[in-house]
């Protein structure tokens, strides 16, 4: 992610933090982690709010392959749709965003 360059030269005592809200809000939201599981918790995924997998855990890798592989596309696909799906409401719900943005943010895309 993007980090804004901190300010040139000594800021004065009691002098507001130049770093803006909304980014560390916006850090905040995707920086949170979303679980997801399958087959009765044979499978565990867990995605960020930047939609990047993180882990997937497998407690029976003694499955066969292709039901082992649903298992995992199964876990990580419900992961996924769980960060997208708050990661957007989040989003959402941040102030300063224009009503275009807050609509699309909101799942009304045009």
């Amino acid at each position: 992610m993007h980090q804004p360059s901190p300010p040139s030269g000594p800021q004065p005592a009691g002098a507001p933090d130049p770093r803006d809200p909304l980014l560390d809000a916006v850090e905040e939201i995707t920086a949170r982690s979303w679980t997801a599981t399958s087959g009765g918790g044979e499978v565990t995924a867990v995605v960020g709010g930047d939609q990047r997998l993180r882990t997937v855990d497998v407690l029976r890798p003694d499955l066969p392959a292709g039901l082992l592989g649903a298992r995992i596309a199964e876990a990580v696909n419900a992961a996924l749709r769980l960060a997208r799906e708050e990661t957007v409401r989040a989003m959402g719900e941040l102030p300063r965003i224009g009503p275009e943005l807050r609509r699309l943010a909101g799942g009304h895309g045009a």
